[in-house]
């Protein structure tokens, strides 16, 4: 019956251990510090189960699947910020994690204070005063299965009350699957 604000949520991605381990080398910073030391034993955790697992069939280097995996996490983030930003019960949300600190893969930027891959980006749209969250349900299916596609107007009092024209198009591999035009109608706010 109230406003909630999200102190906390979301996926994170994998620490690109490999990627921070080459920036403590690089600044030419101390290798026997402690975070330097656990970044080292990740990384060299991480090479032995790549081998271990034999996945230089899937991916070509192992810092390739780092890379994937962070943007992932802003694929998952984007659609965080359309479950957050559709409904009105939540009247804030508080990102966590700026950076990997505590040593994880939550932060938007890595260690060393860089972008991840798409996250500058991913943010910006998500934060958007005036944006579309886009729901599709299921998230997963086969050709010639129903969807369910639900499409919410996030709205911080950008557009004023009134009725705006709306298109929405479902695309496949043939172009266009299915159109609808209609009408996004903003009420005038409650006294």
């Amino acid at each position: 019956t109230k406003p909630v604000f999200l102190s906390e949520g979301g996926i994170g991605s994998v620490m690109h251990v490999i990627r921070e381990l080459r920036c403590w080398e690089q600044a030419g910073a101390n290798l026997d510090a402690e975070d330097a030391v656990l970044t080292r034993t990740m990384a060299e955790s991480f090479a032995a189960d790549w081998n271990r697992l034999d996945m230089d069939g899937v991916y070509a280097f192992p810092e390739d699947m780092l890379t994937d995996s962070q943007r992932l996490h802003c694929r998952q983030r984007r659609m965080f910020f359309d479950l957050v930003r559709s409904n009105p019960q939540i009247c804030g949300y508080n990102l966590t994690g700026m950076l990997d600190h505590g040593m994880t893969g939550e932060g938007v930027w890595r260690f060393w204070r860089e972008w991840k891959p798409g996250a500058f980006d991913t943010l910006g749209d998500g934060w958007a005063p005036v944006r579309w969250c886009l729901l599709v349900e299921p998230m997963h299916g086969y050709a010639g299965t129903p969807i369910r596609v639900e499409a919410v107007l996030a709205n911080e009092d950008v557009l004023p009350p009134g009725e705006y024209p709306v298109a929405v198009r479902v695309i496949g591999p043939r172009g266009v699957a299915w159109e609808q035009r209609t009408k996004a109608v903003l009420p005038e706010p409650e006294e």
